[in-house]
């Protein structure tokens, strides 16, 4: 099954007459998920949607995490992703992005 982006908001029961209805069952359900496939751009949190600054990907199950650096080629024209950061743990958190970010040298200080 692939959900993309499912709906597990809390819901009103009909004619609202018993609150919240289903809550235990549908956060039962969305912790049985795993991410198989993830693929996120990152951007400057100040700036919106430009420039991407890099993305996170992970290709497949048995996959890492891994964030990558967007780079201008040197004649201008394209560009590169290099990986900086893979964990076969959780998602990595900000703070974690941030250091491998700082590490590659051409970095400024970004919130993501």
């Amino acid at each position: 099954v692939i959900l993309i982006n499912p709906s597990l908001a809390d819901r009103p029961s009909s004619n609202g007459q018993q609150g919240v209805r289903g809550r235990a069952e549908r956060l039962a359900f969305a912790e049985s998920f795993r991410t198989v496939y993830h693929a996120r751009c990152m951007y400057d949190s100040s700036t919106g949607y430009f420039p991407i600054l890099g993305m996170m990907l992970r290709r497949g199950a048995n996959e890492p995490w891994v964030a990558y650096q967007r780079r201008d080629l040197a004649d201008g024209i394209g560009e590169a992703y290099v990986p900086l950061l893979a964990t076969e743990r959780d998602y990595p958190d900000g703070a974690e992005i941030n250091d491998a970010y700082a590490r590659s040298g051409d970095w400024e200080e970004k919130k993501l």
